[in-house]
């Protein structure tokens, strides 16, 4: 999964897409959000993820939004809310 989660700013096939969406158990949604914030992940309601990212970004942007989502998801950072806010307030 490591390898695939490398490649996502370079492009993905879209059966590697879904294989990310389906082994983090996360949907996608894209939105406008202020232009400080390339996009962010909260739980659902049913022990899944969405992971929303700001629809008025570039295309490579968003894909290295995606990858900086995904990767919290693959380090378990939500299982550990200390860790999470660590990594962000320094750019991890």
């Amino acid at each position: 999964m490591k390898e695939i989660i490398n490649r996502i700013e370079d492009g993905l096939t879209i059966e590697e897409y879904y294989a990310l969406l389906s082994e983090f158990n996360c949907s996608v949604v894209e939105v406008d959000l202020p232009m400080n914030s390339d996009g962010f992940t909260i739980k659902d309601f049913e022990d899944g993820y969405i992971i929303y990212l700001n629809s008025l970004i570039s295309e490579r942007a968003r894909r290295r939004a995606f990858k900086h989502e995904i990767e919290h998801l693959y380090y378990d950072d939500f299982s550990n809310k200390k860790s999470l806010l660590v990594k962000e307030a320094f750019g991890g």
